[in-house]
């Protein structure tokens, strides 16, 4: 029996899986949080290493690439360890994984809108463009999770 027919005949004898949503925002969850995590890792390493080897001042400008590398693995770690939880449904999960991704969100869309000079030598110097791909898969993630959301709040009324 193909899948699309068993999920059929489970719905009609009123056996819809309401666990799907949460699921789902687990899984979406979990791998942006590891792609978060790896980009926020890369991005540290390539910081300091480039700060260290170029004997750069500890100044402002570091310490912002710093945060940006901190913020990506702050969000990132967060959505992959309360990932477990948001798979089984619970509100505190969703909490801390929205709150999280809202946080990364608003600061990609800050990134966005940051001006830098322009450096020939550099392709993302700009940044824009990363910080634009940041705030989508952000948004993607926070669609899912508040897709998850409202399923639980329903069942709750139910």
């Amino acid at each position: 029996m193909a899948h699309g027919q068993h999920a059929t005949r489970r719905a009609e004898k009123g056996h819809f899986d309401h666990d799907r949503p949460c699921k789902r925002a687990a899984w979406v969850a979990g791998s942006i949080g590891l792609v978060t995590v790896i980009a926020g890792t890369g991005h540290l390493v390539g910081v300091v290493s480039a700060a260290v080897n170029q004997h750069k001042p500890f100044d402002f400008r570091l310490v912002s690439l710093i945060a940006i590398g901190g913020m990506l693995l702050y969000a990132g770690l967060l959505n992959l360890g309360v990932s477990r939880w948001l798979r089984r449904g619970r509100p505190w999960a969703f909490a801390m994984s929205t709150s999280g991704t809202i946080a990364l969100l608003a600061y990609a869309i800050l990134l966005m809108f940051m001006k830098t000079p322009p450096d020939p030598t550099d392709p993302f110097a700009g940044a824009s463009s990363t910080a634009l791909g940041l705030a989508t898969m952000e948004s993607i993630c926070l669609a899912f999770l508040l897709a998850g959301w409202s399923s639980l709040r329903g069942r709750q009324r139910a």
